[in-house]
């Protein structure tokens, strides 16, 4: 009915319909024999194998290659001063002089232009693996990152303070807001004072975390 073209969904539903062997079903229950079959349950259970080795055989497509990651961007320089950026190619992969690419012309000084990325990166590894073996690089390498990460750690920690202040000025303010209720006999539940305690909650919870934010931010020291 409706002059639809059949297409292989809609056989396969149709060869998968409990209503071909007499069955309804209604919000996930099997009403069973509400009207007479068309088919055996023989027949039916048979087709239903077929269809489920079928779908087991059939292909998968293969997955998709990940995409390629530069270890170098926003790092590597060209002779010329230049940053190198990563330019794939027709499967092949770059590191390709920026200027180079932009001004395309014969007068650039740039004996690089491009260098393929594996080969870059490899010896960038090498010579970072040789270095690290030097006798004492490490230690100069945690003492200067440690330097880096104190001068940052002051001001960090004058902020958390300056939070940390806020907060209990919020915390007191909601006492004595409660407590000079209570002494007025004014009840809490009001719309008004209602709108002011919730006011201070709001404060207390932007003080908080704003807190979890800054105590996250505060490096941690290398050893």
């Amino acid at each position: 009915s409706g002059g639809g073209k059949f297409t292989a969904a809609t056989v396969r539903s149709m060869l998968r319909n409990l209503r071909y062997l007499g069955h309804m079903t209604y919000k996930g229950d099997v009403i069973r024999d509400t009207h007479p079959a068309i088919i055996d349950a023989v027949t039916f259970a048979g087709v239903a194998a077929i269809l489920e080795a079928n779908g087991k055989n059939q292909r998968t497509p293969p997955p998709s290659s990940p995409k390629r990651v530069y270890l170098l961007s926003g790092l590597a320089r060209c002779e010329c001063g230049s940053s190198l950026t990563p330019s794939p190619s027709r499967g092949y992969h770059f590191y390709r002089c920026i200027d180079f690419q932009k001004k395309k012309v014969a007068g650039h000084q740039c004996a690089v232009r491009e260098v393929g990325a594996l080969a870059l990166e490899r010896a960038v590894v090498r010579l970072m693996r040789d270095a690290a073996r030097q006798q004492g690089l490490v230690e100069v390498a945690v003492e200067e990152a440690n330097k880096l990460a104190c001068e940052d750690l002051e001001p960090a920690r004058a902020r958390l303070a300056a939070l940390n202040a806020d907060l209990r000025r919020v915390k007191d303010e909601v006492k004595r807001t409660v407590m000079g209720l209570a002494q007025a006999g004014i009840e809490a539940g009001g719309a008004l004072v209602g709108e002011v305690l919730a006011d201070l909650e709001a404060q207390a919870v932007q003080l908080r975390e704003a807190i979890a934010e800054q105590e996250g931010a505060i490096p941690d020291l290398l050893t």
